[in-house]
């Protein structure tokens, strides 16, 4: 298969980094431009070994199929190939896309996200590739996802509206206050006009009473003039 450019300028760019770099070229060429690969973009990215050694080596960025109950998913992954590849395995991480969190405890995935599997365990220049790889890589994953999203949260309740003010027993106390003004304001009005009754009844009293009077002492005056 003809080499990817993109893999091919990488490559001149990280000098002699690869003892066999017509290899490295040829494998990463065959993987992106394979079905499983189709997602991956070659790259450059340092790559801290087992050993402790630090190197920017080549790196294969992307997404890998998993069909997982029916459904087909893509992860997220970071494929390196160290400096001593063929010869070493690649190196994979499993990389979170956002709102995804790794699996605890996964049996082919660390804490770290670096993948662990059998293929690459037993890798062997002779009759390994990348591509086979990655397809039994996108098996274990859609056995057991290593990455899992948690439900959205709810979102907090609306604040719910004041109630309304308690009209009634305002209303009903301020019509009981009318309504005993009212009554106080009746019985003082018929209080004063009893009394201004009472007053008048008093006064013709007294009147009639001087006017019999003066009516005695004239009768009293004329007998005595008669007599």
């Amino acid at each position: 298969m003809v080499s990817d450019p993109r893999v091919s300028s990488l490559l001149s760019r990280l000098g002699g980094l690869y003892r066999d770099p017509s290899r490295v070229d040829r494998d990463a060429s065959n993987l992106i431009k394979s079905a499983v690969g189709l997602h991956l973009v070659p790259g450059i990215a340092p790559l801290v070994e087992n050993n402790g050694n630090a190197s920017n080596c080549l790196v294969l960025q992307g997404t890998i199929s998993i069909v997982y109950l029916g459904q087909t998913y893509q992860q997220l992954v970071d494929i390196y190939l160290p400096p001593s590849y063929p010869r070493s395995p690649p190196v994979t991480y499993v990389r979170l896309a956002p709102g995804m969190y790794m699996k605890e405890n996964h049996k082919h995935v660390g804490g770290d996200g670096m993948v662990y599997m059998p293929y690459t365990h037993e890798w062997n220049a002779r009759t390994h590739s990348l591509i086979e790889m990655v397809v039994a890589m996108s098996s274990v994953f859609s056995a057991s996802p290593p990455v899992f999203s948690k439900p959205a949260e709810a979102p907090a309740p609306a604040a719910a509206d004041p109630p309304p003010p308690e009209y009634t027993s305002s209303i009903f106390q301020s019509t009981q206050n009318n309504g005993s003004s009212i009554i106080n304001n009746n019985t003082t009005s018929l209080e004063s006009e009893r009394y201004i009754q009472e007053q008048m009844q008093a006064i013709l009293a007294r009147e009639a009473e001087e006017a019999n009077r003066a009516a005695d002492i004239a009768r009293q005056a004329a007998r005595e003039d008669a007599e």
